[in-house]
């Protein structure tokens, strides 16, 4: 009962999670035209790319800390300019605020 009370439970957010993350993935390939295809590729590889420095940065310690922590900050940088430069600024900023919307959950339902 008190999980209704916070939002329900973890799996009543499991479809608009979902939605958000395809939604995501799909702003990208219709507003991006023929090239589509590579920019979501390019966004997946920033975003692995990313998550691996994160990782190294928090498990690691001296210049692999370094690298992950670089590798954290620059890969997203140039994954936005690189959309910038396409004009693809706002479909990329808004797949973010949709995979934003994904990971995101009220407070009582984790």
């Amino acid at each position: 009962m008190g999980a209704a009370v916070h939002g329900g439970t973890p799996a009543a957010w499991a479809r608009p999670a979902l939605l958000a993350l395809l939604g995501s993935v799909l702003l990208l390939l219709v507003t991006a035209g023929p090239k589509s295809l590579l920019r979501v590729l390019v966004a997946v590889a920033g975003a692995a790319l990313t998550a691996t420095g994160l990782w190294w940065a928090l498990a690691h310690s001296g210049r692999v800390r370094i690298t992950g922590a670089l590798l954290a900050v620059l890969v997203p940088v140039a994954v936005l300019v690189l959309f910038a430069t396409h004009r693809m600024l706002w479909s990329a900023c808004l797949s973010l605020g949709l995979w934003g919307a994904w990971h995101w959950r009220p407070p009582g339902s984790r």
